[in-house]
């Protein structure tokens, strides 16, 4: 019985020995039910201790500029940051620690980028598929987009960042996608990191785009067998961060978070006092990105999250 290796790249994985840390902070509460015991429980989270430490030296700087912006930034750093990269930010006084990331890991980016392109070169000669990028993503499309509805519904997976090699399995999965989209009238692509730095950073390890929200249960199925075939492992959402979500538009559903919350920080700017302001954007913003959609009767207004600014 043959044997299939957990990667094929030519250069060791990412281990303990780089000044990241692969290991995952473990949380167990699933709703925030009570904000105080959520504040107590979260207390050693990195990415809420990064959100806040960004915060005050925002809000103790006199100038002030571009306020909404920064408030923007940070909570979209909140959401999206794997905690392992959030805890070495607070413990370097400066960005020199992401050289010296690279630099540890730059076998591993090479091989990283090598792939991506080989994959590249492969999915654009097939006549059904074919590839876009950008500096943040690179992503696999259906060439028939006979589904166009406004509504774009996201499953999300977190995948180890020792396991980068699964980008080599990519197309598999997107050629089983593909029978899927053909059998439902769906549109149905996916996206991962353009880059190893991204991959390492980012907590969306990839990405699978639908219009049909009745396929949620034939991709999830999909994706498992592809992840028990390569043996890919799922890592934990940070914070039970969603796996489901939704939009109405070109941006992704952290943005259109990271929006809200801004819009609503700057509404609320006067009316509460620093601290309070500051633990209710973070609140917010975990309350948002917990919440899937339903499958039945969701409303875009909500999945737009737009109830935030009522409050």
């Amino acid at each position: 019985m043959n044997t299939i290796n957990k990667t094929t790249s030519p250069v060791n994985n990412i281990n303990e020995s780089t000044s990241y840390s692969i290991w995952a902070e473990v949380d167990s509460i699933l709703w925030l039910n009570n904000w105080e015991n959520v504040l107590d429980k979260y207390k050693n989270n990195s990415n809420i201790i990064l959100a806040k430490k960004e915060f005050w030296a925002l809000l103790n700087n006199s100038a002030k500029e571009n306020l909404k912006q920064w408030v923007k930034s940070i909570i979209l750093d909140l959401l999206t940051n794997r905690p392992e990269f959030s805890k070495t930010k607070l413990e370097k006084k400066d960005d020199n620690f992401l050289i010296d990331l690279k630099n540890k890991t730059e076998a591993q980016s090479n091989w990283y980028s090598s792939t991506r392109d080989k994959l590249a070169l492969e999915v654009d000669n097939i006549n059904y598929l074919n590839t876009e990028s950008n500096p943040a993503w690179f992503s696999i499309k259906q060439k028939n987009e006979s589904n166009k509805k406004l509504t774009n519904y996201k499953l999300y997976l977190t995948i180890p960042v020792n396991e980068y090699s699964f980008i080599q399995h990519l197309l598999d999965l997107s050629n089983d996608l593909h029978i899927l989209c053909n059998n439902t009238n769906d549109n149905i692509s996916l996206k991962v990191a353009n880059n190893l730095l991204w991959f390492l950073t980012h907590s969306d390890s990839l990405v699978i785009h639908f219009k049909n929200k009745e396929n949620k249960e034939n991709i999830e199925d999909i994706l498992n067998k592809w992840m028990d075939l390569y043996f890919i492992d799922e890592e934990f959402r940070n914070l039970w961060r969603t796996k489901f979500a939704a939009d109405s538009s070109d941006s992704s559903f952290s943005e259109i978070i990271s929006d809200n919350i801004s819009d609503w920080f700057m509404k609320h700017y006067w009316k509460y006092d620093d601290k309070v302001l500051i633990d209710l954007a973070i609140k917010y913003a975990i309350e948002a990105w917990q919440k899937a959609p339903k499958i039945n009767g969701e409303s875009i207004e909500k999945l737009s999250l737009s109830w935030i600014l009522s409050l």
